[in-house]
């Protein structure tokens, strides 16, 4: 049956059409497979949905709400979530996970009462030369922030895993080699340079990254992409989106042409627009556009926590088990994420970049994921590590900050929840 529709997109404008598959054409739009429109507005919601009798009625129905005024679009939305014909996604469209807002606010309020720190990694340019070379390195640097779950060592006598590791050392080259992040280098970057750069004080044998031609092959692609449109250079990336996140031609949608930033949640073009746009490296025009970077740390917190909802028994099962699922379910759970994210930076009045920064340091400390979560009776066994204490101004007592609101603390079936089990080169 033909369904016209009308989608919020993440930029706050309408987007109109018609279908006959509804629940599809959401997962599309999405996933950056719909309209050319929405590709470079995600995520889209449904906000409102009309079944009618035949495609030629669509087609018709559909040219009438487009001539309607925005104004004229949004009353209609309003009266029709006031009727009784409203759906929470619409006929067909799965809603296995969806944010809670009561939880949203009773977490929001928690993470109001703390303040985060200045991160040491944030480096403002001193001048415009810094500030190209800076733009190279986060831009590569993100471009193989994924799975960094391998990666540990020792750099200038002090131990560091994950993203802090891949960050240093790719500071420590940059300093000891001003210029070190070129495209040109870049483009003919080996598996062995790709080791030394990840290592310790040069040690190929301390060096524990994995997934290396993979990584390899963003890098190269990345360099290649710059060197043929942006004359091998970020800031030409920056400059030729006008310092806009969002829009037809902003950098939201330039990053997606490069196959490390194609993920449709968007977790590496979020975080690279975050961290430049804090730095000063990309001061964007449109900050408010940029959303929640959406990674397995931040989903182990959602789905404990409860400000997302898991409606679907099938799906709860999976994530308890760590059953392996595919990419519409990993979608569908990391646009949820985010979806609450938005509220709770709302609620708590931080900015997104410092919700991330919450939510991140939480799931990589309290609810990490090779022990159990530090909270429900669970007193802290690892405070001479804990990333989250100098990240956030918290007194730790020795239990998580969201002890007592967080549903994981109270109930054994929330603590039991895993991120989504897939293997993906989007985080």
């Amino acid at each position: 049956m033909p369904y016209v529709y009308i989608l919020e997109c993440a930029d706050g404008t309408l987007y109109t059409g018609w279908t006959t598959d509804l629940a599809r054409r959401v997962r599309a739009h999405n996933e950056g497979q719909g309209a050319h429109y929405t590709r470079s507005r995600r995520p889209v919601h449904l906000v409102y949905w009309e079944e009618v009798s035949s495609r030629r009625a669509a087609q018709q129905r559909e040219l009438v709400l487009k001539r309607l005024s925005r104004r004229g679009r949004l009353a209609l939305i309003q009266r029709w979530r006031e009727s009784d014909t409203a759906g929470p996604a619409g006929p067909g469209v799965p809603d296995p996970v969806r944010p809670d807002p009561d939880q949203c606010r009773r977490v929001g309020e928690r993470l109001a009462t703390v303040t985060v720190l200045p991160d040491p990694l944030l480096q403002p340019p001193r001048d415009e030369d810094e500030r190209q070379r800076l733009a190279n390195l986060w831009f590569y640097v993100v471009a193989i922030c994924q799975h960094t779950v391998s990666l540990a060592g020792v750099l200038d006598g002090v131990w560091y895993r994950g993203w802090d590791y891949l960050a240093r050392a790719a500071l420590r080259a940059e300093a000891e080699t001003p210029g070190y992040f070129s495209a040109h280098r870049l483009a003919r970057f080996t598996r062995l340079d790709l080791q030394r750069l990840f290592s310790d004080s040069g040690n190929l044998a301390t060096c524990t990254l994995d997934r290396l031609e993979e990584r390899l092959g963003q890098l190269h692609d990345c360099a290649r992409q710059l060197l043929a449109a942006y004359e091998g250079q970020a800031m030409g990336l920056y400059a030729a989106a006008g310092g806009r996140a969002r829009g037809p031609g902003g950098l939201y949608e330039r990053l997606a042409q490069f196959t490390a930033y194609a993920d449709p949640v968007e977790k590496k073009s979020t975080l690279l627009l975050a961290f430049l746009n804090q730095a000063g490296i990309w001061p964007l025009l449109d900050p408010e556009h940029v959303t929640m970077a959406v990674d397995y740390h931040a989903m182990r917190v959602a789905l404990r926590s409860g400000i997302v909802a898991v409606t679907d028994e099938t799906l709860a099962r999976a994530l308890r088990g760590r059953v392996p699922v595919d990419e519409t379910i990993n979608t569908t759970v990391r646009v949820a994420v985010r979806e609450a994210c938005a509220l709770l930076a709302r609620i708590s009045g931080h900015s997104i970049y410092d919700l991330d920064r919450i939510i991140w340091l939480l799931g990589r400390s309290c609810c990490f994921y090779d022990h159990e979560p530090i909270c429900g009776g669970r007193t802290c066994f690892k405070a001479d590590e804990c990333t989250f204490v100098t990240g956030v101004a918290y007194p730790c007592p020795g239990v998580c900050l969201l002890d007592g609101v967080c549903r994981g603390s109270r109930d054994p079936t929330y603590r039991a929840f895993w991120e989504t089990n897939i293997y993906t080169t989007h985080y």
